[in-house]
């Protein structure tokens, strides 16, 4: 299949935020997730254990837990 596009982050990032303002990242963020919710749930479920285990390994560090 071919695109059109192949827009980096930013690119995206840009287009959302000049289409929705202020909104643009939550909206970019919702239209992301949903995708991936449907079309890669396992990726999620990675990204979301990979960003727990980020936030633990910061508390440990401070000495938090």
């Amino acid at each position: 299949m071919s695109y059109q596009y192949n827009p980096t982050a930013k690119e995206m990032r840009d287009a959302f935020f000049v289409a929705y303002g202020a909104s643009g990242d939550a909206m970019m963020m919702g239209a992301l997730f949903g995708h991936l919710q449907y079309k890669k749930p396992e990726y999620l479920e990675k990204l979301y254990q990979e960003t727990l285990d980020k936030v633990k390994g910061d508390l440990v560090e401070k000495g938090l837990i």
